[in-house]
């Protein structure tokens, strides 16, 4: 009989090709086999893509300060800032930024926008009573100085321009009528023969001279700590200690008035007493690290201290005393503060006296106060941004060329107005930025050496749908801040 073919089943090449497409879906699979149901096959996150956006920022090209972004990050955290420093009363200041496109979009894909978030005067806080009333620094202060406990509670000051100004008008009528104390923690360099002003209440918010102020404690050049008061009679107090303390440590300086009764005390121990009317009553500014030394007595050969203070307070209506006044269990005495073990224990010890205002002083540089200011010029608000309206922030670009602000746009303007669009480099391409910071005709003396806070961002994006963002952000730090001068 002749030999049957078996014959091919036609299906045979689909079986096959469903038996591998089988064990493609079911590689990877958690369960088993007789429990699949369904599966898929997905690309890695940023693995598969039509292009990349990948960017480098280098500030200033010269010495070349390097941030980069992407292809796989959305956001990258700059450090430094693109801009800062003193800008002059005339002329501007600049800086560059290089843009590198490292990526594979073409410009034409892209968009790129920058932006100042925000700009606010930085502030020394106010924890006692008074919150609102806070501690401006001016010019080269320099935050989060080692205090007397090793830790970073204290500014330090150069004893040139450097201060801080209590920024709300207060009144001396009430506040320090004739029962208060007021307390520093201070420090100069071993043999320093300049002094300079610790605390003080003055007449301006700024260092304008020619009227000294109704209370000054300061260091004299041989050393000793001195204290004068104003009182409502015209008559003028004035006392100091027997000792000097210009030797490199930490002291703690300590004014009372009782009654008639004002004291100053350093350490802990009492120097000098005498017979003094009630504190003149007048409108004016708390200072730290200066003073209005006009016609004064004794006066330090700098107005200015060189050396770092901590902790000051003013506590209203009470006279901190060791020995028995009847100010009840609580109150702090000064041999307590002294001996206060540290940082913290010294703001409580300060903070249970009820204290009108208390400075400790440690701030990072980069907290911000957006409260009222007592002056802030003719044509601008009142609020601490209005601040910003004196300086002109100008922001240009070439390759391709573009604006994002005029150099005579003040940083107000350009912070309310939000991001803007600029064109953005193609790939392997790299893009100038040039930025500039210049007085603006609103300028006014009482924005001079405010340390003001402004976070800047570059951001760039693909088309359309401004899909995968990828953001440079700048965050001033404590010494690199715009300053107007």
């Amino acid at each position: 009989m002749p030999r049957h073919r078996r014959r091919r089943s036609p299906f045979r090449p689909f079986l096959v090709a469903a038996v591998a497409a089988l064990v493609v879906l079911t590689l990877g699979s958690t369960g088993t086999l007789s429990s699949w149901t369904a599966a898929g096959i997905t690309n890695d996150t940023n693995k598969t893509a039509a292009a990349s956006v990948a960017f480098t920022h280098t500030y200033p090209p010269s010495t070349g300060t390097v941030c980069s972004g992407g292809p796989a990050s959305s956001s990258a955290a700059c450090t430094g800032v693109l801009v800062s420093g003193s800008v002059p009363a005339t002329g501007n200041l600049s800086a560059q930024d290089a843009i590198t496109n490292n990526g594979t979009a073409v410009s034409s894909t892209l968009s790129q926008s920058v932006a100042a978030t925000s700009c606010e005067p930085v502030q020394f806080a106010n924890t006692g009573s008074a919150t609102t009333d806070p501690l401006l620094p001016r010019y080269s202060t320099q935050f989060g100085a080692t205090d007397k406990w090793g830790t970073t509670n204290a500014a330090s000051f150069n004893g040139s321009t450097d201060y801080g100004s209590g920024v709300v008008s207060n009144t001396t009528s009430g506040l320090l009528s004739n029962t208060y104390s007021i307390g520093v923690w201070f420090k100069v360099a071993n043999g320093y023969s300049s002094g300079g002003g610790l605390i003080s209440f003055d007449s301006t918010p700024y260092n304008a001279t020619g009227t000294a102020g109704t209370l000054l404690v300061w260091m004299d050049g041989s050393g000793k700590i001195r204290f004068r008061v104003v009182g409502t009679l015209g008559t003028t107090g004035t006392a100091a200690t027997t000792g000097s303390y210009n030797n490199g440590g930490w002291h703690f300086a300590l004014v009372t008035q009782s009654l008639a009764t004002v004291s100053l005390s350093v350490d802990g121990t009492s120097a000098t007493g005498l017979g003094l009317s009630a504190l003149s009553a007048n409108t004016g500014y708390w200072h730290v690290g200066w003073g209005d030394f006009t016609s004064v007595t004794n006066a330090p050969s700098s107005w200015y201290l060189n050396g770092a203070l901590s902790g000051a307070f003013l506590i209203s209506g009470t006279a901190l005393s060791n020995g028995a006044l009847g100010l009840g269990a609580t109150t702090p005495t000064p041999t307590q503060l002294y001996n206060a073990s540290s940082a913290s224990a010294y703001s409580t010890l300060v903070k249970s006296g009820s204290p009108t205002d208390f400075w400790m002083l440690g701030d990072s540089g980069t907290t911000t106060f957006t409260g009222s200011l007592p002056v802030v010029g003719a044509g601008n608000a009142s609020t601490a941004s209005a601040a910003c309206k004196s300086v002109d922030l100008g922001w240009s670009f070439t390759n391709p060329s573009g604006t994002a602000t005029s150099a005579t746009t003040s940083l107000y303007t350009f912070v309310t107005a939000g991001a803007t669009a600029v064109g953005a480099p193609g790939p392997l391409s790299t893009q100038q930025a040039t930025l500039t910071l210049a007085r603006d005709s609103a300028y006014n003396a009482y924005v001079a050496g405010l340390h003001l806070f402004v976070p800047m961002t570059s951001t760039i994006s693909t088309l359309p749908g401004n899909r995968w963002p990828l953001t440079f952000s700048w965050t001033p730090g404590p010494y690199t801040t715009i300053v107007p001068n």
